[in-house]
This record gives structure tokens, sequence and C-alpha cells, in this order.
């Protein structure tokens, strides 16, 4: 397991596998509470009809799936909660980040950011309390260079896969 061999920041959502990946990273680190878990909301699965439901991102539906990642992964509190809707319109993505704040504020995640290839989608709200992370679509074709740039700029938001995440006080790399 990746586990066993040094890996400690696992990247999950609520959609994959309808849900069945996050029941099958939870009993697989049951316990090993230095790992890292991200999640993300707005795309939702059921584990046992194996179906995706339709894109939702209000605050009832971000509660729900939160709640129920963490029951999933077994965790009290997500290290984590990305805004997995890509394209979701910059004006209503203030609601999102509000609820993920008051998530932050209860307990049930450490943090929370994007995933988006949309460097105005970032700029816009990096600088919250809480945002910690962005995830996009980086590799030799799309190097997310003016990505990069907001998040360095804001140093509160880390690139997966570039310059690593901060977690509970340190960095992960």
């Amino acid at each position: 397991m990746a586990y066993d061999i040094g890996a400690r920041v696992f990247d999950r959502a609520a959609a994959y596998g309808a849900g069945n990946a996050e029941l099958i990273l939870g009993r697989a680190l049951k316990g090993k509470d230095e790992a890292v878990i991200v999640t993300k909301v707005g795309y939702f699965g059921d584990p046992e009809t194996r179906k995706i439901a339709p894109e939702d991102a209000s605050a009832a539906a971000i509660r729900t799936s939160i709640d129920n990642s963490r029951q999933r992964l077994q965790r009290d509190c997500i290290d984590v909660a990305l805004l997995h809707i890509n394209e979701y319109p910059i004006e209503r993505a203030g609601e999102v980040f509000d609820t993920l704040g008051l998530l932050r504020q209860e307990g049930k995640i450490g943090g929370f950011g994007w995933s988006t290839d949309h460097r105005e989608r970032l700029a816009a709200y990096a600088p919250r309390e809480g945002f910690v992370a962005v995830e996009s679509d980086f590799n030799v074709f799309t190097p997310a260079n003016q990505l990069m740039a907001v998040a360095a700029c804001e140093d509160a938001a880390a690139h997966f896969g570039k310059t690593g995440i901060r977690v509970r006080g340190r960095s992960i790399t």
C-alpha cells in the first residue's frame, strides 16, 4: 500500500467510485492519524447504488457530503475539502467557501480550497482564511504557470504536485 512506502497525502472525492473510494481508503488508513486526507465536494455518489448525483454545491449538499465523507473515511476531521467543480461560477463560489469556512470553524475540516484550472477563480478566493490548497491540471502539457503564480503570491494556497501542501502547520511535499 502507498502508506507503507511513505505516502502521507491521499486525495479522494465523494464522487470517486460513487463514494466507495472513500470507504476503501477509510478502512486502509484507520488509526493512521498522520495521513493527510483531501476530499472534494460538489459531485456526490451513493456507494450502494454506485450512482453519481448531479452536481450540487448548495450549503446543505456540502454539509451532507462532508458528514458522509467523514463517516466513510472514519475521520472526525477531514484535513482539506476542495470544491470539485472546476467551472463553478466565480460569483456564486463565495457561498461555497462560506459553508466550508463554517465547517472549518466547527472542526469538521482543517482547511479548504478549489480544484480549478482558472487563475481568476483562485485569485478571487485564495485570500480567505482557511483557504489552503488549489488542485489543478498540472503536467508538461499544461504547466499552470499563471495559477501557480497566484498561489505563490497568496502564500496561503499550496499547489499539489508542485510546491506541496501545508496541513496542521507542517509542509508536506
